[in-house]
């Protein structure tokens, strides 16, 4: 999965900045690829490196099957006011990362959790409370009672502060903060506010929201799209969504109209969604 990353070139160099046009790792390279999956491939004095959404290099050793790479840029040639744009393809010297994992595995020893390489090489020791794989370059740990995000080398990018958080998915991760949820991106900036009693995961750029016991529906600004009326709500899925009203259950659009008659293909193939259940469970 991309990220909201996007390289730039200025003076003759490449850096990258954000979906806000803000640059986030300043032009110092000679070259610059796309992210994927948190990690991009970069050049800089005739050498190929990989480096993470802070800018922080990793070790080529961590990558699962390097060799399958592939690259494709857009050349453009300015000639009399006009633009030729033509796709080239860059040898193996540097290409983008699409099909790059990071090959670290979690460990567990004295009850602590670190990361060794696939020959099993300790590469981050262990000293985190609990800690999860590895996902668009960070890991979520953690240290004593607070979850935050390290990136390959071991290293705190988002500082434990979260009393709930999940791994990243498109850029994006659900965390909480005392008994309210919010969304943060892979700089640990705050995208959506922590002001709701509950988020969901997006589902076709959507997120069911519970404030004051009501449920309804916010886009990825945050912005609420669907006032909170119901009493539950489940994931928008080809279209539409169930959502409670009293005992009875009725399917609506995106827009938040009632739908008479729900899509059979929905009906057929909607899995109802028990994550807000085991959340529960696990805090009691």
């Amino acid at each position: 999965m991309t990220n909201g990353l996007r390289p730039f070139q200025e003076r003759g160099k490449w850096g990258y900045k954000n979906q806000k046009g803000q640059v986030v790792i300043p032009p110092l390279f000679d070259e610059a690829g796309k992210f994927f999956n948190g990690i991009a491939q970069v050049k800089l004095c005739h050498k190929v490196d990989y480096i993470d959404q802070m800018g922080t290099m990793i070790l080529q050793s961590q990558f699962d099957k390097p060799e399958r790479l592939s690259h494709e840029v857009t050349r453009f040639e300015v000639s009399n006011k006009s633009v030729n744009r033509e796709i080239v393809t860059i040898p193996f010297q540097f290409q983008e990362v699409e099909h790059v994992v990071l090959g670290l595995e979690r460990f567990k020893n004295s009850e602590k959790y670190g990361y060794k390489d696939k020959k099993g090489q300790i590469i981050i020791p262990p000293k985190f409370t609990q800690a999860w794989q590895f996902a668009e370059g960070l890991a979520l740990i953690k240290i004593d009672y607070k979850w935050g995000y390290i990136n390959s080398l071991g290293q705190i990018v988002i500082n434990c502060q979260f009393d709930w958080a999940e791994s990243f998915s498109q850029g994006l991760a659900r965390v909480k903060i005392g008994k309210k949820y919010g969304y943060i991106d892979l700089s640990g900036q705050i995208i959506i506010p922590f002001n709701f009693d509950y988020v969901d995961r997006f589902s076709e750029c959507l997120a069911a929201v519970k404030i004051a016991y009501k449920w309804g529906y916010i886009d990825l600004s945050g912005q609420v799209i669907i006032s909170p009326q119901f009493d539950g709500a489940d994931k928008f899925f080809k279209g539409q969504a169930r959502v409670r009203i009293g005992k009875n259950h009725k399917y609506i659009d995106h827009t938040g109209q009632i739908v008479n008659s729900p899509n059979s293909n929905f009906l057929k193939d909607i899995e109802i969604d028990t994550s807000l259940k085991k959340e529960l469970r696990d805090e009691k």
